[in-house]
């Protein structure tokens, strides 16, 4: 990977912290996450940079798509909802196809692989990497929804706003 995809990758990074700040800005948003967590008997430092993580792996996903020579600019015009869709609904595979080597090394989205690859292995039910990985999902959700009341709000324009 060229010097261009490390650059789209840190976009991608840039945007998910972007939607974290605005999002946990928000009282009832947070005050939600933390009623969760209590639930889910967890901490904002557990899940948080994990769901951080998944929606920068969306948006790349969803650059990647465009071009394999995307740039910022092809990540800034994708939709929050695109974005909110690729966390739900994008296949792993398709998360960390054409990560950067910088990507690669990073302690949450390695983290995020173990997840996925070893979830699903057990078919009496749900094991806890796959509740784990439902838990981290559902955290992105929130975050991206708590971002913006507009979802088809580019999410160059989600950073302008925050900054």
């Amino acid at each position: 990977m060229g010097a261009e995809q490390e650059t789209v990758w840190m976009y991608c990074q840039r945007f998910a912290r972007q939607v974290y700040s605005l999002a946990v800005a928000d009282p009832e948003c947070r005050a939600a996450l933390e009623g969760r967590y209590k639930i889910w008997k967890a901490t904002p430092e557990s899940i948080e940079p994990k769901a951080r993580a998944q929606i920068a792996l969306a948006l790349h996903s969803l650059a990647m798509d465009q071009a394999a020579d995307s740039t910022p600019a092809d990540a800034g015009r994708v939709t929050v909802s695109e974005v909110a869709d690729a966390v739900h609904s994008r296949p792993v595979h398709e998360l960390f196809a054409s990560l950067p080597a910088e990507a690669g090394r990073d302690e949450q989205v390695q983290a995020l692989k173990l997840l996925a690859y070893s979830s699903g292995r057990n078919w009496t039910g749900p094991e806890a990497a796959s509740i784990f990985k439902a838990r981290v999902t559902s955290t992105a959700l929130d975050l991206l929804a708590a971002a913006t009341d507009d979802d088809s709000l580019p999410c160059a324009a989600l950073i302008e706003r925050a900054d």
